[in-house]
Order: C-alpha cells, then structure tokens, then sequence
C-alpha cells in the first residue's frame, strides 16, 4: 500500500527533484513566480498576448538598447550538471531583435555562468547555444535558421556537457567553459534600434535531472 500520490506515480523510496511548469495563461503574468529586470536603456513592458494562445509578451521600447527580462529573482534551484530547460518561444522580429533564454547564474544575466539559447541574425543567422562559466563564453551555431515562428527549445546540462536542441532534435554539444554555480531560468529580448522587439512565451519548464 502506498501512502501519498508520489509514490504511485514513481518508485518507492526516489526523492522528488526540483521541477517547475509554467503554461503562461491566464490575464497577467505571474509576478509570484517571475521577477522583470530591466537593463539597458529604456522601459521594457511584461503582459500578455492578446490572442489564441499567444502566452507572455514581453516589448522593449522604441529606445535603442532596451531590454527587458524575467527571471526567478536569484532563486536558483537548478544544478548546473543535471538540469533542463524547455520553452516555447517566438520572436516577432528578427531584423533588430536578439532573443535570449535559458539558464543563467545572476539575474542580470550578465554572461557568466550561463547556457542559453540565442536568436540574433546580427551575430548569426542560426540559433545559437552561447555557455560560459568565469571565463570566455562559447558560441556554437545550430543550423536551425532565426525567423519569427514558434519553437521548441531545450537545453540540457550535464555533467560533462550541453546539449540544445530545437524541435526535439539536438542542434549542438558543447563541452567547453561549462556553468559551474546553481542557476535560475531567465527569458529575455533586446532591441539594437528604436524599433519595438517584442517575444512571445507559451510554455517554460525546469528540472533538475
């Protein structure tokens, strides 16, 4: 006889691992759950898409330079060598605009110790896996080409490695400059001119492996 409903669903005896879901519906985004962090110039906007499953948005200004993220706040549940981060994410431009998500060290995702995914056709036409730890970051080019549909992103770290994968096939591996502090997930866009970048969130998950 089992006692809890964890323990029909896996085997006895296994420890629950941090795991977070966020299907981003409803009128608001959940601000208990994400902290926005504004960097760059400009104020960046947070809501939500007013259309059919169109998920979170979040909107730079028409400043150049803004940039808007959210983040969990420096709450780091994730281990940087048996983690995974999946989210559902599209970009409505791709001309001005670098899209930004994964698993990051700080919330101002400053560059280091993190594994994230980039879409920026000024610093490649191709989504691109960037991960760094204390030092130089490694960039690794998937051939999957930046446009403004919706994708499937994962990155998973282990212990030895990264993979992203898009669409459910892995893009890159990576080996080198690899995160070595408990990291949070973090989603972000940045606009290169005074054009409105704007991404769009309908799926974030988080675990640790």
């Amino acid at each position: 006889m089992t006692d809890s409903i964890y323990d029909q669903l896996n085997a006895y005896g296994t420890v629950a691992k941090q795991r977070f879901v966020e299907n981003f519906s409803g009128s608001a985004l959940d601000t208990d759950r994400w902290a926005t962090v504004n960097s760059g110039s400009g104020t960046p906007t947070y809501g939500m898409n007013d259309s059919v499953d169109g998920g979170a948005s979040i909107k730079t200004s028409t400043t150049t330079s803004t940039q808007g993220n959210i983040t969990f706040n420096d709450i780091r549940p994730f281990s940087p060598t048996g983690s995974v981060f999946i989210a559902v994410i599209k970009q409505t431009s791709i001309s001005n605009t670098r899209l930004t998500a994964g698993l990051v060290g700080s919330s101002v995702a400053s560059g280091v110790n993190v594994s994230r995914l980039q879409g920026d056709t000024v610093l490649n036409t191709n989504y691109r896996l960037q991960n760094q730890n204390t030092g130089s970051a490694t960039n690794t080019s998937s051939t999957t080409a930046v446009d403004t549909s919706f994708h499937v992103h994962k990155i998973e770290e282990k212990s030895s490695s990264i993979d992203y994968s898009v669409d459910g096939s892995v893009a890159v591996t990576s080996t080198e400059n690899l995160p070595i502090v408990q990291q949070q997930p973090y989603i972000g866009v940045f606009t290169r001119d005074t054009t409105e970048s704007e991404i769009n969130i309908t799926y974030c998950e988080a675990y640790n492996t």
